[in-house]
């Protein structure tokens, strides 16, 4: 490191790969270790971490992108802390989809998917749960991300905005 001119870091000054990877997450109401896969994507970090970890959980993201025809993109803003997508899936539906920071996506919910694979509504216990889970993933010094989608119907038309989902 005597001749380096210079030093690349991520923001607790440490240095870093500039790649990302899924280590943990909270899929129905479960909180879990995730174990790494050898699968490498290009693109941006959180894009290709969660493009690995959908693959590590025996997801075939060019099989879905194929069957879905991307209708709509809103890029990540950095003052709403989120990005969304409308999608357009085989039956002829439209689905928004976001991903962003937790708390904020979060917050913007009314439903969720429970440990038996329903969509409940989000109630202030479960709410609180998936808090206390946000705050003990960040308080190992991860960064935490939020992922929902809802279903907005079948009409959907590129002069339209996104709607919000609740």
């Amino acid at each position: 490191m005597g001749s380096a001119t210079t030093i690349c870091s991520d923001k607790t000054r440490t240095l870093t790969t500039d790649h990302m990877t899924v280590v943990k997450a909270c899929i129905c109401e479960q909180a879990k270790e995730v174990n790494g896969n050898k699968t490498e994507i290009l693109g941006t970090p959180t894009k290709t971490a969660l493009l690995e970890f959908g693959s590590s959980l025996g997801g075939d993201f060019q099989e879905v992108r194929q069957a879905s025809n991307v209708v709509r993109v809103e890029p990540f803003n950095s003052t709403k802390k989120r990005m969304r997508v409308v999608i357009e899936v085989p039956e002829g539906h439209f689905w928004a989809h976001c991903k962003g920071a937790s708390e904020i996506v979060l917050d913007s919910c009314d439903k969720y998917i429970n440990k038996d694979g329903e969509v409940v509504s989000l109630d202030e216990e479960s709410t609180s749960h998936l808090k206390n889970i946000i705050e003990e993933f960040a308080s190992e010094a991860l960064q935490t991300l939020c992922l929902a989608y809802f279903e907005i119907g079948d009409e959907f038309s590129l002069e339209a905005r996104i709607p919000s989902g609740q």
